[in-house]
């Protein structure tokens, strides 16, 4: 797994187009989902993840390091392919997204998560501080 964590002063997305695959988030709206004071967690899940059952547990564990430290309002974990290569299935990226998620509310962290199967359009505003643009390989 890769991951790019930026800490954001503000972070919007909305869908533009959907893949088509089984996979496929259903979106009920094209509007724009804002996140204010957030910590953003590009993620790509990839192949070699399929065989490590811990995967969920380090992920939530390694974003929670972070965000410990950035005291963010709110996690959105945001799926991103284009950090790598060698991609997961797209059924088991999109499992293991939700379950991050999930493991990060269980810690009562309130999220936010990117639509997985369609292109997005997002705007980004990054703080400058020392710890507001990281990378992790897990």
């Amino acid at each position: 797994m890769k991951m790019l964590l930026l800490h954001c002063s503000d972070f919007k997305f909305r869908p533009t187009k959907e893949i088509r695959m089984p996979s496929t988030d259903k979106v009920e709206s094209m509007d724009w989902v804002e996140s204010k004071e957030s910590l953003v967690v590009f993620t790509c899940v990839e192949k070699a993840d399929e065989e490590k059952s811990d995967i969920v547990k380090q992920s939530v564990d390694a974003i929670i390091d972070v965000a410990e430290q950035v005291k963010p309002e709110e996690i959105v974990v945001y799926p991103y392919a284009h950090l790598s290569e060698s991609l997961s299935k797209p059924s088991f990226a999109q499992q293991t997204l939700i379950s991050i998620e999930k493991g990060l509310q269980e810690k009562g962290y309130k999220t936010k998560r990117g639509y997985f199967g369609w292109y997005k359009e997002f705007i980004v505003h990054c703080k400058g501080h020392p710890l507001a643009e990281l990378s992790k390989r897990l």
